[in-house]
């Protein structure tokens, strides 16, 4: 048997022993343009709060409440993500 068929066979067999993969929740979610962080260190009737006005159909920027837009990303803020822009 080839290490190849013999690493497939591993990786597969190691899969359905795990069953189901967890979930992970998104950090950040897209609004009328704008970034807003979620979940990970965030209140949970922000989270709550946000994902409604994602759900809804047409929202602008001016529709969300002051108080929800304190958690939006700023461009030059660190969200925590480590992938650099090629600059």
């Amino acid at each position: 048997m080839s290490q190849d068929t013999e690493a497939t066979k591993l990786a597969q067999s190691a899969l359905e022993e795990r069953e189901t993969l967890d979930e992970v929740e998104p950090g950040v979610i897209g609004i009328a343009g704008h970034r807003f962080r979620i979940n990970y260190g965030v209140p949970q009737e922000v989270t709550d709060a946000l994902n409604a006005l994602y759900d809804q159909d047409e929202v602008k920027y001016e529709d969300i409440p002051d108080d929800l837009k304190a958690y939006e990303v700023k461009e030059d803020s660190n969200d925590g993500n480590t992938e650099k822009s090629g600059k």
